[in-house]
């Protein structure tokens, strides 16, 4: 449980304050060492002095503490450098999630980090830039949205909040010094230093995903970007040896923009890999669609899924498929040097819907745009 009483906004003078992790080193032979990450999510800390201040101050503060029976509560901080979000995305809708978390980006060229945020306040919700009621089109509860319909595939979800740390007292001790003062007429009194230690805190209710009707099939971890494929088609060949033993009547693709630009598809299609010629020829190709239209702008960084398609992917023999993709404007996506079973060839021109194709060549990553194919359950 997470108190309403925030901390006086005049206890962040003075404050030091920085992420923590906890990484586990262990040292091997010849200077080499293990490093284990155990928290992936970093907890904020904030160590704070209230030095020479008036005593209606302190008395707050030593009211404050007792009022959160010292480090038993939790309580609402806000960061004193960092307390808004302005239009954030904070994911792409699917056709299927309906919750989100509430997250800020922090960019960084090799790893973005995302902060997950539990207390907001003004809260503005969007997608696709229209704004939402909350009550009515979701809910929100420690940093998570519950959408009532899960958003359209492709609709970008955004907040705008001002929001705070939920953080508690390290210690049950918080020090008070002895009033001192120029004179007799002004006393002052010293607090600390002590520390406070932001909380992580279990999902809402409603934030328990149902079951996922949609299983993973292949996936490749593209972890590289790819500019300038416009005007050109490329073909992802993914072999018996990469997919799931599986069956089912639909299936469903991931596609991944470049942290660099945006991403266009003019077309895409999907089928099973032919049994002679060459290795990027398919057979009963079936049009992937993005919410019901042949083509897609997928906003840089992001990624988007196609909608179902009425493929029978693979079975028990594991056929393996190709998925052909014709890209348009810029287009900058992913890729992945190596992943095992999956190669990628390409050509200049649309020919992402022709069976037997002609004049590709092999393309140094083996996987690209596609990062997922997933079937029903």
């Amino acid at each position: 449980m997470t108190d309403t009483v925030a901390i006086n906004n005049k206890f962040a003078l003075d404050m030091t304050m920085g992420p923590v992790f906890q990484t586990t080193v262990i040292p091997l032979m010849g200077g080499y060492e293990d490093r284990n990450q155990d928290w992936t999510v970093a907890l904020w800390r904030y160590d704070v002095k209230l030095n020479n201040r008036p005593l209606s101050e302190i008395r707050a503060f030593i009211g404050h503490v007792l009022g959160r029976r010292g480090a038993a509560n939790a309580f609402p901080l806000r960061d004193p450098l960092d307390n808004t979000l302005t239009d954030e995305n904070i994911g792409t809708g699917n056709g299927t999630t309906k919750v989100f978390r509430i997250y800020k980006t922090y960019p960084d060229a090799d790893r973005p980090y995302r902060r997950p945020l539990a207390v907001v306040q003004n809260l503005v919700v969007k997608v696709d830039g229209v704004a939402q009621d909350e009550g009515t089109d979701y809910q929100q509860e420690s940093g998570y949205i519950g959408f009532v319909s899960a958003p359209t595939a492709g609709q970008a979800i955004t907040v705008t909040c001002d929001w705070l740390v939920r953080v508690r007292y390290q210690a049950d001790y918080n020090p008070i010094s002895l009033p001192i003062g120029p004179d007799t007429g002004t006393p002052f009194a010293s607090a600390g230093p002590f520390t406070l230690m932001e909380v992580s805190g279990p999902a809402p209710a409603f934030a328990v995903p149902p079951p996922d009707p949609w299983i993973t099939v292949a996936q490749a971890e593209l972890d590289a970007d790819s500019p300038g494929w416009g005007g050109y088609t490329i073909r992802q060949v993914i072999g018996g040896i990469a997919l799931t033993p599986n069956s089912g009547s639909q299936c469903r693709v991931t596609f991944d923009a470049s942290s660099m630009g945006d991403l266009t598809i003019g077309e895409a299609w999907i089928g099973k890999q032919a049994s002679s010629g060459d290795a990027y020829d398919f057979v009963s190709p079936v049009q992937l669609m993005f919410s019901g239209n042949p083509g897609v702008t997928i906003a840089q960084g992001s990624q988007l899924v196609s909608d179902a398609a009425s493929f029978p992917l693979g079975g028990v023999d594991l056929e393996a498929v190709v998925i052909a993709i014709y890209f348009t404007g810029s287009s900058a996506t992913r890729e992945v040097s190596s992943t095992t079973g999956w190669s990628s060839y390409f050509k200049i021109g649309n020919g992402a819907g022709t069976e037997n194709a002609s004049a590709y060549g092999p393309w140094s990553a083996s996987a690209i745009c596609v990062s997922k194919v997933d079937r029903a359950a």
